[in-house]
């Protein structure tokens, strides 16, 4: 009872994964339109976990904005990620880039600068970036699969390194700040619940 006290959001995260899971495996494939309640309910819980963190505020922003105006640059030119559009999945959008994005970017940073150890120094930097890029690669699978986002063709290599350079420039502005952030169970158990729910719905659902 003690850990359910201590951790029930976490728990309520596990929950809600597994249940979407069995869904999937039930056939109820229409749950993929709930993918931005989804991550909004996992930005909600880390955000309530990390609030009295001094710069959180900052640490969120400065993600959130970058990674962003990085995507409406993307949508726009081309430019860093290759020629792509988003679908209308993730919701309501600035200049046809879902607002939902800026949250997405704001989570998967939060969570991988919360997992990579102070002691690392500058070497986080580079970590941050390569763990990004390695996530956005079964992210992309499932994003393209479900209508998050669509290509001009294939995905390309210029996405997964736009993506590396994306995120190590956030965690540069982060390292440059001071700002720390210590582990924690939501944080620890985000990018694996994730995967696990991206690779179910592709190895189960076919659209």
């Amino acid at each position: 009872m003690n850990i359910f006290k201590n951790y029930w959001a976490e728990v309520l995260f596990i929950i809600l994964t597994i249940g979407g899971i069995v869904l999937l495996a039930l056939g109820v494939d229409t749950i993929i339109r709930l993918t931005p309640l989804y991550i909004l309910l996992n930005a909600a819980i880390i955000v309530y976990r990390y609030w009295s963190i001094p710069h959180i505020k900052s640490i969120i922003g400065v993600a959130a904005c970058i990674g962003f105006f990085a995507e409406l640059l993307g949508v726009q030119t081309g430019i860093i990620f290759g020629d792509y559009i988003y679908g209308s999945v993730l919701g309501p959008k600035i200049f046809d880039v879902p607002i939902m994005v800026g949250v997405m970017w704001a989570l998967v940073m939060l969570v991988i600068w919360s997992v990579l150890p102070e002691k690392w120094r500058l070497y986080r930097i580079p970590v941050a970036g390569l763990l990004a890029a390695l996530y956005d690669l079964v992210l992309e699978h499932f994003a393209t699969r479900f209508g998050l986002w669509g290509w001009d063709g294939s995905i390309p290599l210029s996405n997964y390194l736009g993506w590396f350079v994306v995120a190590t420039l956030i965690a540069s502005i982060y390292t440059y700040n001071g700002y720390v952030l210590k582990p924690t169970v939501i944080a620890a158990i985000t990018m694996p619940l994730h995967i696990v729910f991206f690779v179910t719905a592709l190895v189960l659902v076919r659209v």
